[in-house]
């Protein structure tokens, strides 16, 4: 096991690491937590992934890491439990021990995506529209990388013709053929959440089948706007207002060695036997006598349980001694951040990740123009005046609201997440560019307020095709600037 000494700036990030973790934030939606376990931690998971999550690697012992940060070490055993809880990290112990960087693996998360879901009453019909748009983008990717519109086409007609094609075979399939590595983690994740309907074998005529036509489909346009106006509208009506599958079933203790634990299980517990719309409103559910007393356990175990809770934002310690817990609706925020730690850590490509974002911001802004309710127009109209007011060079992590505001319109939770953990890796692997330039903001506002007007037109198409000349846009500017 490689280990790694101390730094001379006693531990903490470098001052462009901060930066990153506070550019991080402002794109997944995330708040800097004020206890100081979860400051280190945070610190800790910083440098993994500044140095390209080192598995194997030890950062420091116990001791070590404690002076470092100047803490104890019971607040130091806080910190490696918090990690441990991520699947980050392990304190293995002995004279060759230390924090020893953990490779996060696809059936973990996948679990904690069902967590998310269940708690959270994620809507099956939201699965299943971004499981479509997945799909979307994969053909966008297909035709991308084709080396002509033909051979795009004769692989797609070769798809959707299979016999007994299901529509999670189908997603799988055509997600496979994008030859996106990162495309197909999101596709794993997400078709982890799909309904058992999923699975059932479509009719031949499925949807018109109009890839049946001889001249169809030579381009992306003509099987984008079939999956969106055919295919899309008759995914969302599999799932009925009165369906079993409607909600996602609680998740089940996943088997690795971190659910072993007992403040794992006490989290899993109360998770899993507390009905999602009682835990969303705040619940009490008791404070660190009551639950010690109740699961049977000490009372240190039942703070382990809190802080991961707390981790997770599935939860809120009320300030002062024995005060309680009170349960809450996490964000997406505390996901966004363990996906991009996944990306990360399995060396996904940024050129890949940049492929992937944009087709995912364009499906988005589609999404958006189709969704957007009074309120959301009243905000955007509200956005593009705010966005006359950007003037002069401005850091990166202050465009950041523009872009939330827009991605919400879309009402897909499961959709910003995807968009939030693929924007979170590439934003990782940026060394400059954290303030935009004068012409880069200049550019931006010309772009987003395109966008908006046409989202807040309920024109789909154009607020697809102003996304997609912004994200163009705006990528020959870093192009340019890099190279000046």
């Amino acid at each position: 096991m490689k280990t790694t000494a101390p730094t001379p700036c006693a531990g903490a990030s470098d001052e462009a690491g901060q930066t990153l973790a506070e550019l991080v934030r402002s794109v997944t939606g995330g708040q800097l937590r004020s206890k100081r376990p979860f400051l280190i931690a945070d610190d800790l998971e910083t440098q993994f992934l500044r140095a390209g999550w080192p598995a194997g690697q030890s950062f420091g012992g116990e001791a070590a890491l404690a002076e470092r940060y100047d803490v104890g070490r019971d607040v130091l055993r806080e910190v490696v439990r918090v990690l441990e809880g991520r699947r980050h990290a392990r304190m293995r112990r002995g004279p060759q021990g230390g924090l020893e960087v953990i490779r996060p693996d696809l059936e973990d998360l996948c679990g904690r995506l069902n967590g998310y879901a269940y708690v959270s009453e994620l809507d099956r019909v939201s699965v299943l529209e971004t499981w479509t748009i997945l799909m979307a983008v994969a053909v966008r990717l297909l035709f991308s990388s084709a080396q002509t519109p033909v051979a795009a086409r004769d692989r797609l007609v070769a798809l959707f013709a299979r016999p007994d094609l299901s529509l999670r075979g189908l997603g799988t399939d055509l997600i496979a053929a994008s030859a996106s590595p990162l495309l197909a983690e999101l596709g794993a994740c997400v078709a982890s959440l799909l309904p058992r309907s999923a699975n059932t074998a479509l009719e031949a005529e499925w949807c018109g089948a109009p890839w049946r036509r001889i001249a169809f489909g030579l381009d992306a346009a003509a099987w984008l706007d079939w999956i969106h106006q055919v295919q899309l509208p008759w995914t969302q009506a599999q799932v009925g207002e009165a369906s079993d599958e409607r909600h996602v079933d609680p998740p089940s203790a996943p088997p690795d060695q971190s659910f072993k634990a007992q403040a794992m299980q006490v989290v899993h517990s109360l998770m899993s036997t507390t009905p999602p719309h009682v835990w969303n409103r705040g619940h009490l559910i008791g404070n660190e006598f009551d639950l010690a007393d109740r699961f049977g356990v000490d009372k240190s175990i039942i703070r382990q349980a809190i802080r991961l809770m707390e981790d997770a934002e599935t939860a809120v310690a009320l300030p002062g001694r024995g005060r309680g817990l009170v349960t809450r609706l996490p964000s997406t925020a505390p996901l966004s951040r363990l996906f991009c730690a996944y990306f990360v850590a399995h060396g996904l490509d940024e050129a890949d990740g940049e492929r992937v974002f944009g087709a995912l911001r364009i499906e988005c802004a589609g999404l958006a123009a189709d969704r957007a309710d009074l309120d959301d127009r009243i905000a955007l109209l509200q956005l593009r005046e705010d966005l006359g007011d950007l003037q002069g060079p401005l850091p990166v992590a202050v465009l950041q609201s523009f872009e939330r505001f827009q991605q919400h319109a879309a009402h897909n939770i499961l959709l910003g997440l995807c968009i939030d953990s693929v924007k979170a890796f590439m934003t990782w692997r940026m060394d400059r560019q954290l303030v935009a330039p004068e012409a880069v903001t200049r550019l931006y506002r010309m772009h987003t307020q395109r966008v908006v007007r046409a989202i807040c037109a309920q024109d789909r198409a154009g607020a697809m095709v102003a996304e997609q000349a912004k994200l163009e846009g705006l990528a020959r500017a870093r192009k340019a600037s890099l190279g000046s």
